[in-house]
């Protein structure tokens, strides 16, 4: 662990994450191998306003988040987009310089105007491991804006990442190396990774608005058509495990998303219950995406 704050010897971590109309935020203690939820807030935010992240990292401070615990700020799934770049003889530097003349190649904004980052990962196709890299960008001024209001409000950012790798950590087992499935059930957002254990190797995000059985009728329709996607991409990926989970999972969700992916069990699981993280009693599956970003740091 590098750059952990500690407070009595204990490790803290904090995620933060705006996401179905709410802010969420997470705060994580770690002592030995288990961490511990020391603090949670979730409250109503009003996206449809100006200055988003002024007033977010206001409500913080209004709201008693400890200053000194560095932020994992995990951005909206509609501000962030990742690419599983094939480019197997370069590496990491090269594929950056590659990405400053073709990033329109890959990203629908200009690479003057975004922030971007590259990462070697291990791919499973053909039978065995290759190397790809999963590139993820925003626009800039979202990462400016973010880093202004939370020094105005003297908070301290520790990265800013996408929610779909804060939703993968939170899901995926410590020491895991089986192939899986994971979908995240939101309330606005939809989400499905696959995932070789190690580090995902596609990724595809919906926006869903429906309620009732609409939402579980346009969840399975968007489920589908990723899985489909998912088979053309990596037809040799063959995945030893499902996992849905999120704030709208229910048996119905999980019964029909089984349906679709065949002969596998679709296990619906809550993070928090995994016995490496102990929840306090506000915490729910609301919290997923924050508790990602925590874990990324502890």
């Amino acid at each position: 662990m590098m750059n952990v704050t500690y407070r009595d010897g204990v490790a803290l971590s904090a995620g933060l994450v705006l996401e179905d109309g709410f802010y969420k935020y997470l705060l994580l203690e770690r002592e030995g191998v288990t961490a511990r939820v020391v603090g949670t807030i979730s409250q109503q935010f009003d996206m449809a306003g100006d200055n988003i992240y002024g007033r977010l990292f206001k409500c913080l401070a209004l709201n008693g988040a400890p200053k000194e615990v560095p932020i994992s700020f995990a951005l909206r799934f509609d501000e962030s987009l990742i690419r599983i770049l094939e480019m197997q003889l370069f590496t990491v530097d090269e594929v950056k310089r590659t990405l400053r003349y073709q990033f329109e190649d890959f990203f629908p904004f200009a690479q003057e105007e975004s922030n971007y980052d590259v990462q070697e990962i291990v791919f499973s196709a053909s039978g065995k491991d290759e190397k790809r890299f999963l590139a993820a960008a925003c626009r800039s001024a979202i990462v400016s804006e973010i880093k202004k209001c939370s020094i105005r409000e003297g908070f301290k950012l520790a990265c800013i990442e996408p929610s779909q790798v804060s939703f993968e950590r939170a899901v995926t087992p410590d020491n895991c190396a089986e192939n899986m499935i994971a979908i995240y059930a939101g309330g606005d957002n939809l989400l499905f990774v696959l995932s070789n254990g190690v580090n995902g190797i596609f990724y595809r995000n919906a926006v869903v608005r429906q309620t009732g059985l609409k939402y579980v009728e346009r969840v399975v329709s968007e489920i589908r058509c990723s899985f489909d996607l998912a088979c053309q991409n990596t037809p040799n990926f063959r995945e030893q495990r499902a996992v849905i989970a999120g704030p709208n999972v229910s048996e119905t969700l999980r019964r029909a998303v089984s349906q679709i992916l065949g002969h596998l069990n679709v296990k619906a699981i809550d993070p928090f219950a995994g016995g490496n993280v102990i929840p306090d009693p506000t915490t729910d599956a609301r919290m997923i995406l924050p508790l990602g970003a925590a874990l990324r740091r502890i």
